[in-house]
């Protein structure tokens, strides 16, 4: 077994501009290392005005400017993920895969599915910290000395290996036991999704089921939003009510009843109609206050007060009993009570998420950069390893469903 220890670069924390990796044997003796510098053909910006000056990449703009774009590095790093005989592993490694993803998807290649190991993940795991440092830092907390050559993405890739050396030292195994013993580390790249071991949308909907006070009120509130956006509406709904409609329900019915949320849009897409995660576009709001209790208590559900306010100003949305919703939907409070969670395969998410992402990039006036005012400063170090950490940072970049739970 080899090791293929990798990383990336990028001129606006989307656009890959840069591919290295090192190439070990079983015993970390490094084999082969080398650098891909990418023309990006995007402005060299950051894309959060948060960020300023900070991250700072080794070689000059015009050195990328003049460098083969990424379909032309697309083999050759496609050889690279995709070798049976390699352990694939990267720090943060979950942002590098989509950035290999959103380049495929621009340049209208076919997506590279793989499967790595993540040492940022082994390392929360290992200390016990849940804590996901970047890889400065991380090789910081276990003691190894830094290069002077960060976001230069081979010399990255050196130091992930070196870090996980460390970990396996200190956890007296290897790399493939580590994934064993700490499978949440392990990360997946298909169908232009990227996922941690248990992280997938799939995965919280099926721990719902198990017990869905397990998953934090934010997480579930987060699904609700995510469901709503990945279930299709019927276009051949019969006439309706609520046919080519929109509907919302309250705050705290989606927290605490997350499940009859989630069959609620289900029966609502079967009639034509679209979940709406706010009152805001929303042509109905069901006053959910009676079925949580909160019409007994001084703490109204904020939706309510929203749906308020909007009829007065737009005459729109209209306030509905659960009854009356329940009737049109030919279902009863324990009907929907009694409903299971919905499933949802691996390859139903996958296919919504892309067909979510094409619908995103379709949209009129739709553009990645939104604030192409920062330029990039080269040529020094920093305290983070890529741009993808930098953002992570400042929580703009990060799993699409992480293993933490919400503090």
């Amino acid at each position: 077994m080899k090791y293929l220890f990798f990383d990336t670069e990028c001129c606006d924390g989307v656009h890959i501009c840069e591919f290295g990796y090192v190439v070990t044997d079983e015993s970390f003796n490094v084999t082969e290392k080398d650098v891909f510098l990418i023309a990006p053909e995007k402005p060299f910006t950051l894309s959060h005005p948060a960020v300023r000056n900070e991250l700072k990449l080794y070689f000059s703009e015009s050195r990328y400017a003049s460098s083969p774009a990424f379909p032309a590095r697309y083999s050759r790093i496609k050889k690279l993920l995709t070798d049976d005989g390699c352990l694939i592993i990267g720090h943060s490694a979950a942002n590098d895969a989509n950035f290999i993803r959103t380049a495929c998807e621009r340049y209208g290649l076919v997506n590279i599915d793989f499967t790595f190991a993540d040492t940022q993940k082994l390392y929360a795991e290992i200390s016990e910290s849940g804590e996901t440092p970047s890889l400065e830092n991380t090789a910081t907390l276990l003691g190894l000395e830094l290069s002077e050559r960060l976001h230069k993405s081979d010399d990255d890739a050196l130091l992930t290996m070196r870090v996980m050396q460390a970990l396996c030292k200190k956890s007296e195994c290897t790399p493939e036991k580590l994934l064993q013993k700490y499978p949440a580390a392990r990360g997946i790249s298909r169908d232009g999704c990227v996922w941690h071991e248990g992280g997938s949308f799939p995965d919280l909907l099926a721990r719902l089921l198990g017990d869905p006070q397990s998953v934090g009120a934010t997480r579930r509130m987060k699904c609700v939003s995510k469901y709503a956006a990945l279930t299709c509406i019927n276009p051949d709904a019969a006439p309706s009510p609520l046919k080519g409609r929109s509907l919302c329900a309250g705050k705290f019915f989606e927290r605490d009843r997350t499940v009859e949320t989630l069959n609620l849009i289900r029966l609502l897409a079967d009639l034509g109609c679209k979940y709406a995660n706010g009152t805001g576009n929303a042509d109905f709001y069901m006053d959910t206050d009676a079925l949580t209790g909160s019409d007994k208590g001084d703490k109204r559900d904020p939706k309510l007060g929203s749906a308020r306010r909007n009829f007065r100003e737009n005459g729109k949305p209209q306030i509905i009993s659960p009854q009356k919703l329940f009737d049109i939907l030919g279902t009863s409070e324990r009907t929907l009570a009694e409903m299971p969670v919905p499933h949802m395969s691996i390859d139903e998410w996958t296919a919504g998420e892309k067909r979510l992402r094409s619908e995103k990039h379709d949209e009129p006036g739709a553009i990645r950069q939104r604030v192409p005012q920062t330029r990039l400063a080269h040529n020094g170090g920093s305290a983070f390893t890529s741009i993808g950490e930098l953002l992570r940072g400042y929580g703009v970049a990060s799993d699409v469903y992480p293993n933490d739970e919400d503090k």
